[in-house]
C-alpha cells in the first residue's frame, strides 16, 4: 500500500482555542433575572401599598361615619346584637380599619354620653342633697352600664374607658362629698344657732319654776342652761355669736330674777315690801331667788320694787285715776266683744254692747256700730301696706281695722285676715315663731316701717307676711302643732327659694358666656341648637376629624360646665 507523504514540522504552533465559561454565564443570567423579579416585587408591593392605604382610608371613613350611637348601644339587648350593630370585622384591610376606626367613635359617643350623664347625677344631687352612698351608686351603674356595652364589642378596650370613667366618677363624688360636708356644717350651725336662742329665750319661765323647788335647783338650771350655751356656741365657732348669746343670757337671767321679785311685791305691796326689807319672805320661791341673787341685782330687784309700789300707790292715791283704770277696763271689754261680733259678723246683742260703751266712750261707740252696719269696701293698696307693716312690727290694733271699715278702704273679707293676725299676735309661740321669721329674713322687731332702696327689705317683708298667713292657716287646721319647728321649716324654704333663684341666675349666666365666647353663637340661640354645637366640637376633639376645619382642644370641661347648667335650670323648674 503506497505510503501517505508525511508533513514534517516547520517550528510553528497552532495556537491553542478560546475556553468558555458556561457556569459564570449562568450566573450572571441568574443575576439579570433576580433583578428583574426583585423589580417586579418592588412595584407588586408599591402598587399592594398603594391599595392597602387606600382600603384603611376608606375603611376608616366607613367605620366612623356608620358607628352606632351610645343609645343605641345601650338600647341593644345582646352582645351579638351589639356587635351586628358595629361596622368592620377582623377579614380585610378595609374591614380592620373600619371596625378600629368605629371602635374609637363608639368609645368616644360611650365616653362623652356617660360623663353626661355623671354630671346630671351629679346636679341632681346636689340639688336634693343626695346621700353620698347613693350617689356613687348611681355614678358606679353608669360607668358599669357603658363599659360593658364596649366591652361586648372590644374587651380590649373597655378597661381604658372604664379607667377615665372611674376618675371622672370620683371627681364627682368627691365633689358631692365636700357639698354634703358643708351642708352638714352650715345644719349644724343653724340648729345651734336655734338652740342658744331658744335657751336665751326661755330662761325667764325655767327659772320661775326652778326657784320653786330650791335654792340649788334654781343655781343648778342657771349654770346648765349657760353650759348649754357654750356647748352650742363650739358648734358655730363664732366668737362674735358666743358673746352676743352670753350677754343676752346675763341680761334674761337678771330680768327674770328682778321681775320675779317685782311681781311678788306688787301683789301685795304693804306687806311685801316690808318683808323684802326685812329680809323675811315667806314666799319659798322668792326666797330662793332672793338668796341667790348677787349685789347688782338685789340692788335692782329693790329699785324695781320700790318703783312698783310708788306707781301703784301713786294711781291709787287718785279716785279719778282709779276711776278712769276701771272704765278703761270696761272699755276695753265691751270693745273686744264688739270686735269679735264684727270678726265673726255675729251681731246678736250688740245694741247692749254698743249703748254701755256709748256712756264710757261715745266715740268709740259710733266707730263699732258703723262697722258692724257698714256695707261695701274695696282693698286699697296703700291702706293694706300701711296694716302689714304695723302687723310685721307687732303694733296693728282693733281700732286701726274698724277705722278701715268705716273709711270702705278695706274689705271685710281682708278685714278678717287682720283681725286673724291679731289674734295670734297674743299668743306666744305665734309671736316667738314670727320672731324668728322676721330675724331669718334680716327684718329685726324696730325699724320696719322703713325700706331700702335695693328692695331687698321689701322682698324680706313679702316673706314675713307670707309666714304669717301660713301659720294662721295651719294653726287653725292643727291648734295644737309645734309654731316654732313651723317657723323653722319656713325659713329652710324660705333660703332654698333664694339659693334657687341664685343658682338660676348662676347658670343663665355660664349658658350665655359658653354660646357667645366659646360657641359663637347667639345667646338666644335654643338649648337644643347650643348643645349640639357643643357635642360635635367635643366630638370632633375626641376623634381627630374635624369637619369644620377648626380644632378646639380642651372643649371637655366647657361641654360638662354647659351641660351642668342647663341640668340646673330643668331641675329647678320642677
Amino acid at each position: 500500500m503506497a505510503r501517505l507523504p508525511r508533513y514534517r514540522p516547520l517550528g510553528a504552533q497552532i495556537p491553542s482555542l478560546p475556553q468558555v465559561d458556561y457556569a459564570g454565564t449562568a450566573r450572571a443570567q441568574a443575576r439579570v433575572t433576580q433583578t428583574i423579579s426583585q423589580q417586579l416585587d418592588r412595584m407588586a408591593s408599591v402598587a399592594f401599598r398603594e391599595a392597602e392605604l387606600q382600603a384603611k382610608i376608606e375603611g376608616a371613613e366607613y367605620g366612623a361615619t356608620n358607628a352606632p350611637s351610645a343609645q343605641e348601644l345601650l338600647t341593644a339587648q345582646s352582645d351579638e346584637q351589639r356587635e351586628a350593630l358595629t361596622p368592620g370585622g377582623t377579614g380585610t384591610v378595609y374591614d380592620r380599619a373600619a371596625r378600629e376606626a368605629a371602635l374609637r367613635v363608639i368609645g368616644t359617643n360611650l365616653e362623652t354620653a356617660a360623663r353626661n350623664e355623671i354630671a346630671a347625677v351629679r346636679a341632681n344631687a346636689k340639688v336634693d342633697f343626695m346621700p353620698l352612698d347613693q350617689v356613687q351608686n348611681e355614678i358606679d351603674a353608669i360607668i358599669n352600664g357603658y363599659s360593658g356595652a364596649l366591652y361586648d364589642i372590644s374587651p380590649a378596650a373597655a378597661p381604658n374607658l372604664r379607667g377615665t370613667l372611674s376618675s371622672v366618677g370620683n371627681s364627682a363624688a368627691m365633689a358631692h362629698a365636700n357639698i354634703m360636708a358643708d351642708k352638714a356644717v352650715k345644719d349644724a350651725e343653724f340648729s345651734a344657732v336655734a338652740g342658744m336662742q331658744s335657751i336665751v329665750d326661755g330662761i325667764d319661765s325655767r327659772v320661775i319654776v326652778a326657784a320653786g323647788v330650791s335654792k340649788e335647783a334654781l343655781a343648778d338650771t342657771i349654770i346648765v342652761e349657760r353650759n348649754n350655751i357654750l356647748k352650742l356656741a363650739d358648734t358655730v365657732d363664732d366668737a362674735t355669736a358666743l358673746v352676743s348669746m352670753t350677754n343676752n343670757y346675763n341680761k334674761n337671767v337678771d330680768a327674770a330674777l328682778v321681775g320675779a321679785v317685782s311681781d311678788w311685791v306688787l301683789k301685795d305691796p304693804i306687806v311685801h315690801s316690808k318683808q323684802l326689807r326685812e329680809g323675811k319672805i315667806e314666799n319659798t320661791a322668792i326666797n330662793n331667788i332672793v338668796s341667790l341673787m348677787d349685789d347688782d341685782q338685789r340692788r335692782s330687784a329693790f329699785k324695781a320694787s320700790n318703783d312698783a309700789v310708788i306707781g301703784f300707790y301713786s294711781m291709787e292715791a287718785s279716785e279719778d285715776a282709779a276711776a278712769s283704770r276701771q272704765r278703761s277696763a270696761r272699755v276695753r271689754e265691751l270693745s273686744d266683744g264688739l270686735f269679735d261680733m264684727i270678726r265673726t259678723g255675729n251681731i246678736n246683742g250688740a245694741q247692749g254692747l254698743i249703748d254701755e260703751l256709748s256712756d264710757l266712750d261715745p266715740g268709740k261707740a259710733e266707730s263699732y256700730y258703723n262697722a258692724l252696719i257698714v256695707d261695701g269696701g274695696v282693698d286699697v293698696a296703700e291702706e293694706i301696706t300701711r296694716l302689714n307693716r304695723n302687723a310685721l312690727n307687732g303694733t296693728l290694733t282693733e281700732d286701726e281695722i274698724v277705722s278701715a271699715i268705716n273709711r270702705r278702704v278695706i274689705t271685710r273679707t281682708t278685714a278678717g285676715t287682720f283681725f286673724d293676725r291679731i289674734d295670734s299676735m297674743r299668743n306666744d309661740d305665734h309671736s316667738q315663731a314670727m320672731k324668728l321669721v322676721r330675724n331669718a329674713f334680716g327684718i329685726p322687731e324696730m325699724g320696719l316701717v322703713e325700706i331700702n332702696p335695693t328692695g331687698k327689705r321689701a322682698d324680706a317683708m313679702r316673706l314675713v307676711g307670707e309666714a304669717e298667713s301660713e301659720l294662721i292657716i295651719a294653726s287653725r287646721a292643727d291648734p295644737k302643732m309645734d309654731k316654732i319647728a313651723w317657723a323653722n321649716d319656713f325659713i329652710k324654704r324660705g333660703n332654698v327659694t333664694k339659693r334657687i333663684e341664685q343658682e338660676n341666675n348662676a347658670a343663665q349666666s355660664t349658658i350665655n358666656r359658653i354660646a357667645t365666647d366659646i360657641l359663637g353663637m347667639s345667646p338666644g340661640s335654643s338649648k337644643d341648637d347650643i348643645v349640639l354645637r357643643s357635642t360635635q366640637m367635643l366630638t370632633e376633639e375626641k376623634t381627630g376629624i374635624f369637619s369644620s376645619g377648626l380644632a378646639f382642644p380642651d372643649h371637655q370641661d366647657t361641654h360638662e360646665k354647659l351641660m351642668d347648667a342647663y341640668i340646673v335650670l330643668e331641675r329647678n323648674e320642677q
